[in-house]
């Protein structure tokens, strides 16, 4: 190794070895507590949302009291990256900018927003929530029209606009605060999908995350509390410890929650994405009826396979979509088109042997048996895709 590579390696320890020994004064410790009859979340076959429910800013937290002055004002940025199961990956941010904060208060942050409205189970999640006290008036016109400029953004946060927009977001944060842990009294970036998640067979529960910042450099006590004694109080939407609202620590406390899935033929009837337009266009308007000889319908098999073969591409750019999902949609239309075929066949009197369904039935099978094992579906997928071919084709 030449005298410059162990130079320059030296000098990436150095730097890798002080950003982790750099511990920021507010860097806050996750706690996770699950709710009463929380709801399991399959990781293949689920949906959830990731909400915050509540943020607060405490009066006992001196790095943060250290920070304010006359004229003080602080934003919050929580963004959100997650990443689907063939390597896609999708930001989404929030923020939200507060010009009336003074030294003594105990308030909340002031925002209830929905980060994800609904992401398949199989997604991994990163969470970055961030805090910053500013008092530059020219930060507060920029930040101000940031907060102006959601209006405008789809709420659908996997719309190509809203993806524009959250990136733009971050960049202006990094611009106008940097990225040193050390300058912020809030931080904390992490999985919802760790260790400490409360995990099923399948998958993970509905949980609250509650993220805790210490109230100084000193402070330990924020890292021991017990998460037993922790509950969120939905009705006063509260934290509580020992059935105390908690005001000592500066906090936020999100909710991972399931939701349904996506009505799949209310999105090939109303949306107008490539994969629900060759739905509507091709699969509910198979010209069977239109073959009077074998060779006919084995020319209608191969162009339906080949049809099959554009939704498969086209389906992979539906994020919205978990890959069961996916593979739901592309095993009912294979099934159904299976079906168009020999039922074409019976009228003609071609034996069964003899009708070209055999490929579309491989990709009806293929597209589903992966799902079988080790989640517990097996005695429901084909269900599934029996359900999902009379909604798409029974009008």
């Amino acid at each position: 190794m030449s005298k410059v590579a162990r130079l320059a390696a030296l000098v990436m320890l150095s730097v890798f070895f002080s950003a982790t020994l750099c511990i920021a004064q507010g860097e806050a410790n996750r706690y996770v507590i699950i709710p009463d009859n929380a709801a399991d979340i399959n990781a293949k076959t689920d949906y959830f949302s990731v909400s915050l429910v509540q943020g607060w800013l405490s009066s006992r937290h001196s790095f943060l009291q250290s920070l304010l002055s006359t004229g003080s004002k602080f934003t919050v940025l929580i963004n959100g990256e997650a990443t689907f199961f063939d390597g896609q990956r999708i930001d989404a941010v929030t923020t939200s900018s507060n010009t009336d904060i003074r030294r003594g208060d105990s308030k909340p942050w002031g925002i209830n927003p929905t980060l994800f409205p609904r992401l398949p189970g199989d997604v991994d999640m990163e969470i970055t929530t961030q805090l910053a006290i500013y008092q530059e008036d020219t930060m507060a016109r920029v930040l101000t029209a940031v907060d102006q400029s959601k209006a405008s953004i789809p709420a659908d946060v996997i719309a190509s606009p809203a993806l524009g927009y959250a990136r733009a977001v971050s960049n202006i944060f990094r611009a106008l605060f940097g990225t040193d842990k050390t300058r912020y009294p809030f931080i904390w970036s992490g999985s919802l999908k760790s260790s400490s998640v409360p995990r099923t067979s399948d998958g993970i529960k509905e949980h609250y995350l509650i993220l805790v910042a210490p109230r100084d450099r000193h402070d330990e006590e924020y890292r021991r509390l017990d998460a037993s004694r922790l509950s969120f109080d939905l009705a006063s939407q509260r934290l509580r410890y020992n059935n105390t609202p908690v005001t000592e620590w500066s906090f936020a406390v999100f909710y991972i929650k399931k939701e349904q899935p996506y009505d799949i033929n209310n999105m090939a009837n109303g949306s107008s994405a490539p994969w629900a337009t060759l739905i509507v266009n091709v699969f509910r308007a198979i010209p069977a009826d239109e073959s009077a000889t074998a060779q006919e319908l084995r020319t209608l098999s191969r162009t339906l396979v080949t049809q099959l073969t554009n939704e498969t591409d086209l389906l992979k750019r539906e994020l919205r979509f978990s890959d069961y999902s996916r593979g739901l949609v592309l095993a009912s239309l294979a099934s159904h088109a299976k079906d168009q075929i020999a039922a074409r066949c019976v009228a003609i009197k071609i034996e069964t042997s003899q009708c070209p369904t055999s490929q579309l039935e491989q990709i009806a099978k293929k597209a589903t048996e992966e799902y079988r094992q080790p989640f517990r579906v097996i005695d429901t997928v084909d269900l599934e895709v029996t359900r999902l071919k009379r909604e798409l084709f029974t009008q």
